[in-house]
């Protein structure tokens, strides 16, 4: 592969900025040639993960976003790492996606998400207190080869 093995940016924790984050990882996945659907669900992935961090963690204060987007083996990994308060959503509770609309909670769906279109979700506290959030995928053949 010709292209970069990694990009990343910070961004500050409010919902306008999260467009940015969604085109960078868009960026790189195009760049690395993988089809459609790859591309969607890790930048589906990344903005839910992301949207989380703004609307739940930061919850109108003031925070960063730091986005790392790699190739690590056959691996595409992307690493989320903020300072919220400390959530791990790998132990949220799988939603009851089969319950009539009107007995389910609102929202709850992102995590569901995250978990069905990447390989490996992982979560740490950091060592300042905050988050870091790693999704995994296994990277397709590229297109054409």
């Amino acid at each position: 592969m010709a292209t970069e093995t990694s990009v990343e940016m910070t961004v500050p924790g409010d919902v306008e900025h999260l467009a940015s984050l969604r085109d960078c990882v868009e960026a790189f996945c195009d760049r690395l040639g993988q089809p459609p659907n790859f591309t969607m669900a890790v930048m589906l992935s990344a903005d839910e993960a992301a949207t989380n961090v703004v609307m739940h963690g930061y919850q109108q204060r003031p925070g960063n976003v730091h986005l790392r987007v790699a190739v690590i083996d056959e691996d595409l990994v992307v690493r989320l790492t903020d300072t919220a308060p400390p959530y791990d959503p790998t132990r949220a509770p799988t939603p009851d996606i089969n319950a009539p609309i009107e007995e389910r909670a609102i929202g709850g769906l992102g995590i569901h998400l995250i978990r069905n279109n990447m390989d490996v979700v992982a979560h740490r506290v950091t060592e300042a207190g905050g988050n870091e959030l790693t999704l995994i995928k296994r990277l397709a053949a590229p297109q054409g080869a």
